[in-house]
Order: structure tokens, then C-alpha cells, then sequence
């Protein structure tokens, strides 16, 4: 969301709605229909008209201009039933590609996720929660080999603390952000260097960050900084933007050398760069930035642009 957004908030936790009357939501798996999620209501400064957005992080969340009718959201949501369903089964068919097992489809309350696939290693990862101190709370199937992915091996478990877990996306989310920077700095930076060794670049440095949506970027110094979300990608396209970022420590720029370069060191480098136009598919959602997915209805057919 846009920085200048803000929850609405009730006892400083942002405001959040039901899906209809108790009950209802078993009415609806008894006839075959999913029940709409629950959602949370943002107030926007900047918003002109009422917005749906679904992201794997926060579900639903229904933004609405300053002086809106909050009493009106319910039926807004029950207007958009259909969008707001096809938009869910789109993330859970995201989360799939991304390497989510049938058992461990997108979790609407939590979006905890059950499984790191690092394909970049050829590493697969259980998470689970801890109770207490080296004690997990659930076991259940995380240490099961015949779950990985083809391709991929068993390489352990990530216990998440419960405390980080009960509060959601933004006390585990971090915690496993820093996981993942540990285990890009020791299998993607050493790969970069080996890299620069055996087709001679100069690399003056190299570190591991989590921008939003860059890959990896190269200093004028000649110092390369590579995204952690790299770790989700299929190694010979992880290879492609290492090889990308290294062009730039002899050209900084997107020039026709650069390029050139890049085709000398990678002969399928075109193929490679149409390929990662759709990698964000391999990240999973909590890592991807929150957008919609596809266009909202309520664009279209809920609030006026205010005078």
C-alpha cells in the first residue's frame, strides 16, 4: 500500500469485518461455495472511489476514501463475492506455482508458510512453530522426505517462536526474511564470487538485501547487492542475473555493450530474460509486494470519484 495510507483502527489493531452472520459460513460449504474471507477496512487519504485488494500477506483489505459510509462496506464486499472469490483461487494458484504443496494451499488466516523451496540451492524447508524453547508445538509431516519437490532435498526445519506467529504476518515475516538473508549470504554470494573468479570480473564487494522488486544491483563501485528472493528461482536463472549484475561492474548502463557482454557470458540470455518476467510466480506471496489482483470490480462499479 501507499505510504500515506492508513488503517482504520480499533483499539490499535486495524478495524476487521466478518464474512456475514455466524454460521454463515458453514451454510456456504454445505451448498458448495466458498465463504468470503474475512477482510480489514484502510482508510485512505489518497483514494478516490472504493478498492479491493487481495495479497498473500493481508487477504483481503477494502480501501475506501476519508468520509466514506464505513456501514456501507458489507455490502460492497457481498457486491464483489464473485471478483473476491476468483482473486483468492488466483493466490492459492500463485502460491501453488510457487512451489506450495496440495496440503498447504494458502492459509486465509495466518498465510504462514509451511514450506521454503530454495530451488536456487536444490533445498527444501519445513516450517513449523515452537511452543517453547526447543520444543515445537506441530511435527506433523515436517520432516517427511516423500513431500519435497522433485529436484529438491530435505535440508531441515525453521521453528518459528509461537509469540511471533500469533501476531501474524508482521512478527513472523521478518523473522523469516532474516533467515532467508543467512542462507543467501552463505549459498548466493559465494556463487557470485566464484562467478567473477572464473569469467573475470572485478567484483569490489558483494552483499544480500530484500528490495521490493530488483533481482540484484551493481554499484559504481563495482559492489553488487543480490535479493534474497533470488534463493525461490530455478538456479540457471539465478545465474542469468548474477551473470546481469557482474556485466555492470564494466558497463553501468543498458547500453548496446552491455548487452553484448551479456550474451558472451550467457548464450541463452533472451530466453533466461523472458523467463524471469514471469519468476515472481517461484516467490512466495508474503515476500511478493502487495497488489491487486487483476482489475478490482470495485473500481469499476462502486464509488463515485469524490468533488
Amino acid at each position: 500500500m501507499e505510504a500515506s495510507q492508513r488503517d482504520r483502527r480499533c483499539g490499535g489493531r486495524p478495524r476487521r469485518e466478518g464474512d456475514g452472520p455466524p454460521g454463515e459460513g458453514d451454510g456456504l460449504r454445505r451448498q458448495g461455495v466458498d465463504p468470503l474471507p474475512p477482510y480489514t477496512v484502510r482508510v485512505s487519504a489518497r483514494a478516490r472511489r472504493v478498492r479491493l485488494v487481495m495479497s498473500p500477506a493481508e487477504g483481503l483489505v477494502v480501501v475506501v476514501p476519508r468520509g466514506f459510509a464505513l456501514p456501507r462496506i458489507p455490502q460492497v464486499v457481498a457486491e464483489h463475492a464473485a471478483w473476491i472469490r476468483r482473486a483468492r483461487r488466483r493466490l492459492e494458484q500463485q502460491a501453488r506455482r510457487a512451489g506450495a504443496l496440495p496440503d498447504t494451499a494458502l492459509d486465509a488466516d495466518d498465510g504462514l508458510p509451511r514450506w521454503l523451496l530454495l530451488r536456487a540451492l536444490g533445498e527444501a524447508w519445513a516450517v513449523g512453530v515452537d511452543a517453547a524453547r526447543g520444543r515445537p508445538a506441530a511435527t506433523d509431516g515436517l520432516a517427511d522426505a516423500r513431500s519435497v519437490p522433485a529436484g529438491l532435498t530435505l535440508a531441515g526445519q525453521v521453528w518459528i517462536p509461537a509469540p511471533l506467529v500469533r501476531r501474524g504476518p508482521v512478527g513472523w515475516a521478518p523473522f523469516l526474511r532474516r533467515w532467508l538473508a543467512g542462507r543467501a549470504r552463505a549459498g548466493l554470494l559465494p556463487w557470485l564470487e566464484r562467478l567473477a573468479r572464473e569469467r573475470g570480473f572485478r567484483l569490489a564487494g558483494s552483499s544480500v538485501g530484500c528490495p521490493k522488486t530488483r533481482w540484484g544491483s551493481c554499484s559504481a563501485a563495482g559492489h553488487v547487492r543480490l535479493s534474497l528472493k533470488l534463493l525461490f528461482l530455478p538456479p540457471e536463472l539465478v545465474e542469468h542475473v548474477l551473470i546481469h549484475e557482474l556485466c555492470h561492474t564494466v558497463h553501468l548502463h543498458h547500453g548496446p555493450a552491455f548487452w553484448r557482454l551479456v550474451h558472451r557470458h550467457d548464450p541463452r540470455a533472451a530466453e533466461h530474460r523472458r523467463r524471469l518476467r514471469g519468476a515472481w510466480s517461484y516467490v512466495p506471496g508474503w515476500l511478493r509486494p502487495a497488489r491487486s489482483i487483476g482489475p478490482s470490480a470495485a473500481d469499476r462499479g462502486m464509488g463515485r470519484p469524490l468533488p
